[in-house]
Formats: C-alpha cells, structure tokens, sequence
C-alpha cells in the first residue's frame, strides 16, 4: 500500500519541490497528479529510487497512463484472469509504458520489466470537505488541515467557493470583505444616515396610520405593519454593515440577522403590491364592502409575514460563519449541501424580486387606464382619453406616483443583478452594485414621504398628531416670519 510521507498541492506546475522530514528517509517514489478534469486526474511518475537520506534530481515527468488502455495491447493471456494478474505482461512489453494505474492500484514496471509492483492507492488522500456550494476539495499537506484548494463551479469564487455570483447571488460579505477598512467604515456611515432618515419617516408613518380614521381601510392597516417592518429591515441592515466592517460575526448572529433582513425586506415588497392591488380592486368593486374591511388586510398581512418565515428557514440552517483567507476576518455565507437547495434559494429570491415588481407595474397601468376611462366617460365626450388620463394622474397621484418609485428603485439592482452575473468583478462595478442594492432600500427609508405626504387625507392625520401639530406650528411660524420681512422690505421701497 501506499504511504504517503509528504503531499503538496499547487494551482500551477511548479519549477521545483522541496520537501524535509526530519530523521526520515526520503520518499522512494515521487508521483505527480494533475487535475485538469476531476473525475478522471493524470498521473505522471517524477521518480523511482531506492530509499536514500537526500535526494536532488532534476525530472521530466512520465505520463503513467490507466491500465485498461496499455491491457488491449497485450495479446496471448487468458481472458479469465482477473486484471491486476495481467499486469505483469504490460511490463515485459517494453513499448510500453513503464508505469501505469487503475481504479485500486498503482503500478510500476521493476527495471528489468519482468513484473509490476502494484500498489494499493487511496483515492481518498487528497480529497477534503473544506469546500462550499458544490466545490471540489483537494488537500495538501496532510497534516495541515488549511492547506487545500478548492476547485469551484461555474459562477462562483472564494477560496472555498463561499461567494456566488450568479443572479441574485450577491452578498454583502463578497461584496465588501475585500475592502479596506476606511472603505468599509465609509459604506457604514452612509447606512448609518439611511438609518437614521428612515427611523425619522417610520416613526411619523407609524404615528399617522396608527389614528383611528386611517385604519378604517385595508391600506392603512397595510401602511401601518409596513413603517413597522421597514425599520426593523434597516436595522438589520445596520448591523450586517457593522459585522462585516468589525469582522467579528457570531454564528447566532449571521444566522438571526441574516434571515430577518432577507424576510423584513421582501415583506414590504410584497405589503407594497397587496397596496396596489387593494386599490385596483376598490376601482373594480367600489360596492364591496369585503374590499374596505380592515381586517381582511389584518389577516393577509399576517399570512404574507408567516409565509415568508417560512420559505427563508433554509437560510437559519445552511448560514454559517468562515475565516476569510485572505483579510483573515469573520464572515457570514450560505453552505448548501445540495444543489436541490441551491436551486430552491435562488428561485424564491427571484420570485420575491420579480413578481411584486410585475404585480405593481401591471396594477399601475391598470389603474390609470381605468380611472381614466371612468372620467372619460362622465365627462361624456367633453374630454379625450389622453387629457383625462393626464387629470387622473394629477388628482390621485399618490396611487401612482408611490408604486412607480419603488419599483424604480428595485431596478436598477435587478438590472445589474443580471448584467453582472457570473462576471470577475472589478472595484467600480462592486460600488455600484453596493450602491444599486442601498439604493433598494429608498421604500424603507422614504416611507412617509412615498405614502403620508402626497395623500390629502394622511397628511391630515399626521398633522393632527403630536409631531404634525408641532411641524405644522413651525412651519407657520416661519411663514409669518417671510411675510413679514417681506411687507417691511416694501414699505420701504415706498
């Protein structure tokens, strides 16, 4: 049997090898395997010595081929003979190779080419489980279990294929792990002032759809669970900017945050479209009084929150926490063990991208047609399509306008996403992905704005709370304080 005294592994054929053992006899015999295709590797011989204390040779490698392809050559043997018997009679045909391999051995021809020695050979010695995602693992030194490479599969990197870069696939962690520490402490301040804009905006959507009078509708009720999941959303956000700037992440940590920022965030994308098409269906039924009770949007927000919890556990079970190797730093990344899994991931993200996009661009078209038809048609024929499509749009733009932004603001991500997919990044298409994706995060930053302000009605509401009522007095104040600079400075010009 083989015994393996000293192992090295190498991207590329290397000029020379060194190898010390102390108090130990050189190898023997030194083999070369050459993977350029992993389930079928190349052996080559580099030498076949007696057991001497040093050894300095210079050696071209012999191509030791697979024994089935030498055993057709040989002719005259009977064909009942098991294999590793006929392998004696490869060697005393001295045109061909001196050594050779198969499934269990390891052969070498003795020097007068009588017979082979055949060595039992493990195929286990050089693989090794260090790798993620479907990567091949190939140890090194034997006795170093960080000594290996991995060998990963199309559209993904990292020394141990952690990073994916397919569609979707894009993490913070692969994103920013290579930066520099003022780069990222720079990307934590940005998040940071988006923290704090954003708790300002949920926290007057909250106190504004939390009155009696918004809550009577659907869409209230929808508004209200959506400030709260917004902000829950951007602190986890913050604190994944922090882990991967301090690079010290807990296992609990990566796991808990990770997937409460993944269901946070396709929560509100999801609350945004039952908005839109809540108002859809009021135009299609205003008599319905189903479609104006409060606790239908109860139940769907709840069952939507449930739903999600669900379809991101995967996410619970397959994160967990590496060294980096080169920033040697902790970071977060998904390990699935099976590509089922792995298909299953990137589909369902795709589905809470992809399908509330659609869903909000097919509502929107479909409300603007609509209402614009119905004004058009009580006008009589007074008013063309067009200028009483232009009417409604100005009326009611906060049906309109609110949906159209976040579905811009998931573009341009989405759009890059694909663009950029299973592409060797460089520095500037990195922080413009990092931008593309804090850039998705405007519906939860600019939350009062998109839904408070450009509604009359809710923007009564939140005046006749605490902070409206203080807002509105300072805005009046300085109001008055214009005009009356203003009657001073005409009186005298007169």
């Amino acid at each position: 049997m083989l015994h393996i005294l000293d192992q090295q592994i190498y991207t590329e054929l290397p000029s020379s090898i060194i190898s010390y053992r102390f108090n130990v006899d050189a190898p023997s015999l030194g083999i070369l395997k050459l993977y350029e295709d992993l389930s079928h590797p190349q052996y080559f011989l580099i030498y076949f010595l007696d057991q001497q204390q040093k050894i300095n040779i210079t050696s071209s490698p012999q191509h030791c081929p697979h024994a089935a392809i030498l055993l057709p050559e040989v002719s005259g043997i009977d064909p009942f003979v098991p294999s590793v018997f006929k392998y004696h009679h490869i060697c005393r045909n001295k045109n061909l190779s001196f050594c050779f391999y198969d499934e269990n051995y390891f052969c070498i021809c003795q020097h007068d080419r009588y017979r082979a020695e055949c060595f039992i050979k493990n195929i286990e010695h050089d693989r090794c489980h260090q790798c993620f995602l479907g990567g091949a693992c190939l140890q090194g030194d034997l006795e170093n279990p960080k000594d290996f490479i991995c060998h990963c599969l199309p559209c993904y990197q990292g020394h141990r294929c952690e990073f994916s870069l397919q569609a979707f696939g894009f993490t913070l962690d692969s994103l920013l792990v290579s930066y520099s520490k003022k780069v990222k402490i720079v990307y934590v301040v940005i998040v940071g002032l988006l923290f704090i804009i954003g708790l300002f905006n949920n926290f007057c959507s909250f106190i504004t759809f939390k009155r009696p009078t918004p809550r009577k509708f659907g869409v209230g009720y929808y508004l209200l669970t959506a400030s709260c999941l917004n902000q829950i959303a951007l602190s986890c956000l913050v604190f994944r900017f922090i882990q991967v700037t301090l690079g010290f992440v807990g296992v609990g940590s990566c796991k808990v945050i990770s997937y409460l920022l993944s269901v946070m965030t396709r929560s509100t994308y999801w609350l945004a479209s039952w908005i839109t098409i809540d108002r859809l269906l009021i135009i299609l039924f205003p008599t319905s009084s189903a479609l104006k009770n409060p606790w239908l949007a109860t139940v769907i927000s709840t069952f939507t929150l449930v739903i999600l919890l669900g379809m991101h556990v995967h996410e619970i079970i397959y994160n967990t926490v590496i060294q980096h190797f080169s920033t040697s730093s902790s970071i977060c990344v998904t390990n699935f063990d099976t590509n089922l899994i792995s298909v299953y991931n990137r589909s369902t993200i795709f589905i809470h991208y992809l399908f509330p996009f659609f869903i909000q661009i097919i509502c929107i078209t479909a409300l603007l047609i609509l209402a614009a038809r119905s004004r058009a048609k009580t006008t009589g024929h007074k008013m063309n399509f067009g200028k009483a499509l232009m009417r409604q749009f100005k009326a009611q733009k906060e049906l309109y306008v609110t949906p159209a932004i976040i579905v811009l603001s998931a573009l341009p991500q989405a759009i890059l996403a694909f663009s950029l997919a299973c592409i060797q990044l460089s520095d500037w298409q990195n922080h413009i992905l990092l931008g593309a994706y804090l850039f998705s995060y405007a519906p939860q930053v600019l939350g009062f704005i998109l839904y408070v302000l450009p509604s009359t009605n809710y923007k009564k509401e939140f005046y006749r709370t605490f902070i409206g009522r203080k807002s509105l007095k300072w805005l009046s104040s300085n109001v008055t304080s214009e005009n009356t600079a203003s009657k001073t400075y005409a009186f005298k010009s007169i």
